[in-house]
Parts: C-alpha cells; sequence; structure tokens
C-alpha cells in the first residue's frame, strides 16, 4: 500500500448505549442515540465508528485458518469514505461485550437496547495489524474501503460464539483473491 499508512489508536467511548439490531443477516450494535461512539485517524483522515457486527465464521483467514467468528468495527469519514478494523475471534474467553449485544438482539429482525458496553474490550493490545484497499463484504460490496486487520486474536465467551452461531451458521462472504492489492503488513 502506497503513502501514509498511519493510523492513531481508536479512541472509542466506553460508556456508549448500544442498540442491538438483528437485520436478517448478522447482529449489529449502533450507537443507541445516533451519532458515532468515538474516532480512528488513518492516513490524516478522521473516521467515526457508526457500528459494530459479527460474522460466522470469520471473513478473513491467517494460513488458510478461519476462527470461529470476527467483529467489523464499521468507521465512516465526514466524506461518505469507510474505513473497517477486523478483529477474528475464538472462544475461550470471559463474558463481554458480545454478550451484551447478542443478549440483547431479537431472535428474527428488529432491534432492541443493548446497554452500555465498551467495544475496545474486543482490540488485543498488541496493535499489530494487516491494512489493504478492498470492498464492504455485505452487498453491495461498495469497494474503496480501507480494511485493518488485527493479527492477533480475541477470545469471546464460548456462549457468545454458541448463541450467535446459533443465529447465523454462516454468514461470511468467502475469501476473495487478492488480486492487485497491495497488503501492508505491520
Amino acid at each position: 500500500m502506497h503513502g501514509d499508512v498511519a493510523a492513531s489508536a481508536p479512541v472509542w467511548a466506553s460508556d456508549t448505549d448500544w442498540t442491538a439490531i438483528n437485520n436478517g443477516h448478522t447482529v449489529q450494535a449502533a450507537p443507541a442515540h445516533g451519532g458515532a461512539a468515538g474516532q480512528i485517524e488513518i492516513a490524516g483522515k478522521t473516521y467515526d465508528l457508526v457500528q459494530f457486527h459479527f460474522h460466522h465464521p470469520s471473513e478473513h483467514a491467517v494460513d488458510a485458518a478461519h476462527t470461529e467468528m470476527e467483529v467489523h468495527f464499521v468507521h465512516k469519514a465526514a466524506d461518505g469514505a469507510l474505513a473497517v478494523i477486523g478483529v477474528m475471534l475464538t472462544g475461550g474467553g470471559a463474558v463481554g461485550p458480545v454478550d451484551a449485544v447478542l443478549a440483547a438482539a431479537p431472535i428474527h429482525e428488529g432491534e432492541a437496547p443493548a446497554g452500555i458496553a465498551d467495544p475496545s474490550a474486543l482490540l488485543p493490545a498488541g496493535g499489530l495489524f494487516d491494512r489493504y484497499e478492498g470492498s464492504l463484504t455485505t452487498p453491495p460490496c461498495s469497494e474503496a474501503v480501507t480494511w485493518t486487520v488485527t493479527t492477533e486474536k480475541m477470545a469471546v465467551s464460548d456462549e457468545a460464539s454458541a448463541a450467535f452461531s446459533a443465529m447465523f451458521p454462516n454468514d461470511a462472504r468467502p475469501l476473495q483473491p487478492l488480486n492487485d492489492r497491495e497488503l501492508l503488513i505491520n
């Protein structure tokens, strides 16, 4: 990837009140009162955190191996540009924000209050990542998304993983070829 790839650490509000939304394809959490739940800066551009959602199994893979789940933190800049942080999730962890969102999420399409949850609890401390320019993984699969995928996995509770996989046994887009994209490995 060419150019300035510097990124600030995400600054997300730990006291955000979330709404859990089952949109028929995944469960996402959006700030209950609209707006943003924090920011990240990448290459001098500021992006607001507007929602996060889950996939089972992970949509990214390391050495062709998927994890149980993946969380995508979707950020949007004032000009409409998108930046997504992906974190691959495994089981065996403590109860946390995934449990809170899934416990509130309706079984069928709809939305419900999820309460306060700190999404930064799902970010690895190491700070290592891969970055590439790609597309959204759900229709309309729009291009020009700056992807940052952490290389360290995070553990969520086995109950959260089981609950999500029961709702959505496979809501992951198949791996796509890299084509001519450049991959920045930090």
